[in-house]
């Protein structure tokens, strides 16, 4: 029988939250997910023993927004926690930002990319100071929509008259800062009135809920109603056989649309062309050419004329085009414990354009109580707001940033250590301006190229703010063979996601040993943990990571997706380590009606499990109905669960399968080894995004290099870096596992850097099979191993095959 699986939602919303220290801005993030759905029940049984610990009566639910330990004794949250959820309409990707008045930087980069900013207020207090600088911030840094939830209306009796002055008086400040959308919400998270379900509280109030709210605003824009924009990321010259004369200008489309035959101008030269090939990212090593392409995605363009253009560049529309100028003027927000001051040397990054430049005045500094503008000395210290001009070494384009925000935005970074000092918002007191003189060059030389990546540790989530931001080394001169050749530039930082499980084991010791680290050299390494793969697909996709160690499943649907676009498999991990394993005394016929867990909804376990049950005459549903309940579960929570009868049993990784096994007296129905040709199935590959791959493909093979070398010393020494891995994933996961259930999971596993394509297409049959998938994808150039094979090759390993599914 096939299983239903609700649709997965392609609508992304991002938003972030803000709020005064105990305005409840964690309990009411909280609440959104507990009541959406969206906590797993390994993570609320988690929160609700640390509130019976705490000696709290009720489950404090903002711990689960308030993530790391330290944030949790304190009571508060200082840094920036993101969350994915979904619902039926849309996806969502939250950013938590904190309350204190000095982490008001942090909101900064939580709220850059956001398109919607949820500010809270108590309402016994009413609007504060820092809520007034939350919304200073939201207005520079132009979020269009916010929804201000007065909470704690219990505490106040629910009176109207309450919500009504808060909210007037918010608006009214809104408008100030050029905010014209704004929902005001009364809301209790606490009690969870007006949060999702509507409260009897409020009769008065005729308004949207919070979910409401978020799954009506409208998203995105239409980008034909903008102009068109192209910062440069990337020169493409193969120089093949196949594309001997081929030139393109590769980057992240930030607005607007362009055509083949569209007329061009190309900033800051202004120099103009006209557009003969737009070309989307590679499938199989065939360019992919489109007629026409609207922002936001990655294209690369081919001109008629053979006109210098470089990385660093703004190629736009010359009907409306950017203004270039050698100085920027508009306000910043400080981002830096050191003082941003008149004559600083800096390095000021607009799009992709990275220029030298001098602090020339610091204008004023936002009195965010008066809403004045008051005269200041010659700095700017942490957290101020305050408008600057800053002189530059050569012109740049950009934008007014209140109109185009992925243009109209930019860093300013300290040339000696790389340091964020601030980031800026370009307005018309600059643009339209004539030019001033350049600067003199004994003062301030002229630089064409960029400084070594160790000297730019650029905040990644802010660089997200300039959409196409990677900071960057001087253009590298060594070319990838899966690039064709193409000119790349060295990225100052890798972001690598990855599961605290022993089928990660060549990550989990990549990380712990120091084997990624060596080989990026000076490449800064920044890792997440994810519980599953859809989890690290979506952060993915959303530019939060560029490489993720994923199970085949996620991976197909990450390629599925995009229509191939997105990413690429560029090896293997692990064969092996997953089964089924139940109560004693359950077999194949006698399921109905129980519960079994796998780690997330279409991931591979999750997939396999659905798949099996299926192939049995067995029905799922996401919704609750069917024969048997599948319930995605955190899988260091699966022990204590199975233990409760709460699950009758669990479809698992290592080690957490042979954990129930050894410590609940679980058995194995299923070893999913005995399912395939040989034993042999993939069970862990390695994704990149494609931009990444393309923009920086020597960063991607250091990454492999890292990879290979952590499976050698696992090969070298098999118990050590077995003990390893299980002391990296009990300080991930604060799950106790014994030596003896490490050694017996160990066994169940195989380390290899062969994603085993000949399995994947199974997989992708199987997602079918169980509705994750409407049908088999074709996956033809979903793999590219050409780097890997390079790297194998070098260390005298075996090559290994794409089986007719990309490159290698």
């Amino acid at each position: 029988m096939t299983a239903t699986i609700e649709a997965v939602p392609h609508e992304l919303l991002r938003f972030a939250t803000a709020g005064s220290v105990d305005d409840g801005k964690s309990t009411l993030v909280g609440r959104l997910l507990h009541d959406t759905k969206s906590v797993l029940a390994d993570q609320l049984a988690a929160v609700e023993r640390v509130s019976r610990d705490r000696g709290l009566e009720a489950t404090d639910l903002a711990l689960l927004t308030d993530g790391l330990r330290a944030e949790r004794e304190q009571g508060i949250t200082i840094d920036v926690a993101y969350r994915y959820f979904s619902t039926a309409t849309r996806s969502y990707i939250l950013a938590d930002t904190p309350g204190h008045v000095e982490y008001t930087r942090n909101m900064v980069t939580g709220a850059s990319t956001a398109e919607l900013a949820l500010i809270l207020t108590d309402a016994r207090h009413g609007i504060l100071e820092q809520t007034r600088r939350h919304l200073a911030v939201t207005g520079l840094l132009g979020v269009r929509h916010v929804v201000l939830a007065v909470n704690k209306m219990d505490l106040v009796g629910w009176d109207p008259s309450v919500y009504h002055r808060i909210a007037d008086e918010f608006t009214t400040l809104a408008r100030e800062f050029g905010i014209s959308d704004v929902t005001a919400i009364p809301v209790s998270a606490l009690l969870g009135d007006n949060v999702v379900d509507r409260s009897e509280h409020t009769p008065w109030y005729a308004g949207p809920t919070l979910l409401q709210h978020l799954e009506e605003v409208p998203v995105g824009s239409d980008p034909s109603e903008q102009p068109f924009r192209l910062p440069v990321q990337l020169v493409i010259r193969p120089r093949t056989p196949a594309h001997p004369d081929y030139r393109g200008y590769a980057g992240r489309l930030t607005s607007g649309v362009v055509r083949v035959g569209d007329e061009v101008v190309i900033h800051p030269s202004g120099r103009r062309s006209r557009v003969v090939g737009v070309d989307l990212p590679a499938v199989d090593g065939q360019v992919v050419s489109v007629a026409e392409a609207a922002a936001p995605r990655s294209v690369t363009l081919r001109l008629a004329d053979d006109i210098d253009v470089a990385r660093g560049d703004l190629i736009a529309s010359p009907q409306d085009e950017p203004t270039v100028c050698r100085a920027l003027s508009g306000p910043v927000a400080v981002l830096s414990d050191r003082p941003l001051r008149v004559r600083d040397r800096v390095l000021a990054r607009v799009g992709t354009r990275t220029v030298r430049g001098i602090v020339e005045s610091i204008d004023d500094e936002l009195d965010i109580t008066t809403m004045t503008h008051l005269p200041t000395g010659d700095s700017l210290g942490l957290n101020a707001i305050g408008r600057v001009t800053v002189r530059l070494a050569e012109p740049v384009a950009l934008d007014d940033y209140r109109r185009l925000r992925h243009t109209g935005a930019f860093l300013l970074i300290d040339e000696v250590d790389g340091t964020t000092l601030a980031a800026g918002m370009a307005q018309e007191s600059c643009l339209g301006c004539p030019p001033p003189p350049p600067p003199n060059p004994r003062e301030l030389p002229h630089v064409s190229t960029l400084p070594r990546p160790s000297r730019v540790r650029v905040a990644l989530s802010l660089l997200a703010l300039l959409a196409t931001s990677v900071v960057s080394a001087c253009s590298s001169s060594s070319q990838a063979a899966s690039t064709g050749g193409a000119s790349t530039s060295a990225a100052s930082t890798l972001r690598l996601g990855y599961f605290a499980n022993l089928t990660h084991a060549t990550a989990v010791l990549g990380v712990k040993d120091g084997h990624f680290a060596k080989a990026l050299g000076t490449t800064t390494l920044q890792t997440q943990v994810f519980n599953a793969g859809p989890a690290a697909v979506e952060a993915l996709l959303a530019g939060a990571i560029d490489a993720a160690y994923v199970g085949p499943s996620p991976a197909i649907n990450a390629y599925t997706k995009s229509g191939g676009a997105a990413i690429r498999i560029v090896a293997g991990g692990t064969s092996g380590g997953a089964s089924f394993v139940v109560k004693p005394g359950l077999t194949e016929t006698t399921l109905a009606g129980k519960t079994f867990a796998s780690p997330q909804l279409g991931g591979t376990q999750d997939v396999a499990l659905r798949s099996w049950l299926a192939a049995h005459g067995y029905k799922t549903s996401v919704s609750g109905g069917g024969d048997v309940m599948v319930a995605p579960q955190d899988n260091s929570q699966t022990l204590s669960l199975f233990k409760a009868g709460s699950i009758d049993g669990a479809w698992l990784p290592e080690p957490w399968a042979t954990r129930l096994r050894l410590e609940a007296g679980a058995t194995t129905l299923v070893d999913e080894t005995t399912l395939w040709p040989q034993g042999r199935f993939v069970t862990t590959n390695l994704i990149v995004s494609t931009t990444f791959l393309q923009a920086h493909p020597d960063q991607v093979k250091a990454l492999l290099q890292g990879a290979v070398a952590a499976d050698a010393a696992i090969a070298a020494d098999p118990s050590g870096s077995r003990d390893k891995v299980g002391a990296a994933i009990t300080a991930l996961t604060s799950a106790k596992i014994s030596p003896a259930l490490l050694q017996e999971a160990w066994t169940h596993l195989t380390i290899t850097p062969d994603p085993i394509a000949s399995s994947l297409q199974t997989s992708a049959q199987a997602a079918v099979t169980v509705g994750i998938s409407k049908s088999v994808p074709d996956l033809k150039g979903i793999y590219d191993l050409t780097l890997l094979n390079q790297v194998l090759t070098a260390a005298g390993r075996p090559t290994v095959s794409a089986g007719g599914l990309g490159k290698e």
